[in-house]
């Protein structure tokens, strides 16, 4: 158990597996842990609690995770994060080339994962309960499969800061505020997805200045089937018609979706 401190990792080449006997580190709301620079391979380990109460930095860059994985390779198997006390993100990967397989993300006091500059995938998990974002994207290549995001105060997964060939397929996102939030000049394509109980299912307009709109690069979605907003500019696939709705933005982030953006 981690009090008032941080543990941080670094220039470490670091392997756990073993699923009959797991490794949970635990730390309290004064506490983060970072692994920087290093190479993960965790099978079997559990992260619980943590904070981020010391404004812990790499690279005089300010972290917001409660646990951050920042300029590494890392492989998690069977992982469970959960029940970060403070904090922006339960979990931060920045710079990383990260893979993700039956694991589980739940009750995170904001964002669930946040995916920073990051390439990889994660497949066959779960995502629920999260004060803000399931999953966050910024700047990051994503292969997102098999997930179930869940119970999410504000959007399921959420694509911007011209994220580039992330892929959504055979996802669920259930009780959501929003379901999929696509911004800022992002590229992805979804297939394959149901949409249940959420708020509003799609979403997809410009945010930030500096960016124009996104493409929607493929899909075999029904958006007759679907609650969404999607702003003119916004690029659909061929074939693709949708009822365009101008300024989503003045929607978002407390205004009627989104209520928990504003913080």
């Amino acid at each position: 158990l981690l009090k008032n401190a941080s543990l941080i990792f670094t220039n470490a080449n670091l392997t756990y597996r073993n699923n009959l006997r797991r490794l949970t580190f635990m730390g309290d709301s004064l506490s983060t842990i970072i692994f920087d620079n290093s190479k993960i391979d965790f099978e079997g380990v559990s992260f619980r609690g943590f904070g981020n109460c010391l404004h812990a930095s790499v690279k005089n860059r300010e972290l917001t995770g409660a646990i951050t994985f920042a300029n590494s390779y890392v492989h998690l198997k069977n992982i469970e994060f959960s029940g970060n006390q403070l904090g922006d993100d339960l979990v931060n990967f920045y710079r990383c080339k990260v893979n993700i397989q039956n694991s589980i993300v739940r009750d995170a006091k904001a964002d669930g994962i946040d995916f920073d500059f990051t390439t990889g995938s994660i497949v066959d998990s779960k995502v629920f309960k999260c004060g803000n974002d399931g999953l966050d994207l910024g700047g990051s290549s994503l292969i997102i499969k098999r997930v179930s995001v869940s119970s999410c105060g504000d959007k399921g997964i959420s694509i911007g800061e011209a994220s580039r060939n992330v892929s959504i397929d055979s996802v669920l996102f259930y009780d959501n505020e929003i379901g999929v939030s696509l911004k800022d000049e992002s590229l992805f394509s979804i297939n394959n997805v149901n949409f249940l109980k959420n708020k509003v299912d799609f979403v997809a307009y410009a945010k930030k200045a500096q960016y124009g709109h996104s493409k929607l690069q493929g899909t075999n979605m029904k958006f007759t089937n679907v609650s969404y907003l999607i702003e003119p500019g916004v690029i659909m696939p061929k074939g693709v018609v949708v009822t365009r709705t101008p300024n989503v933005i003045d929607f978002m982030y407390g205004k009627k979706y989104g209520r928990q953006s504003v913080r």
